[in-house]
């Protein structure tokens, strides 16, 4: 799996769970607001319906302009199994 994500925190630690157990702990730094590629992540899942959750270990906060308890963000998520591309739910 690849893509991108960003923490609203300056630095946090994100959790990663595959089907609720962790594979990985990422310690995200910035100094200014921006997603960041993150390196390639193996995942083994299970044929069928599988669940990847990223957990923020500083949890949510709200802005001034935006109500919504936000914590982190990730895009342009892909998964490939060897030369193919997977289909990703929302």
């Amino acid at each position: 799996m690849t893509g991108a994500i960003v923490s609203i925190h300056g630095a946090d630690q994100v959790d990663i769970l595959v089907n609720g157990e962790k594979v990985k702990t990422w310690n995200l730094m910035r100094d200014k607001f921006e997603f960041k590629s993150f390196e390639p992540l193996q995942l083994a899942l299970n044929k069928g319906d599988n669940l990847v959750e990223f957990i923020s270990q500083k949890g949510p906060v709200t802005a001034p302009t935006d109500p919504r308890p936000l914590a982190i963000a990730v895009k342009n998520l892909s998964l490939t199994v060897g030369n193919a591309a997977c289909k990703l739910k929302r």
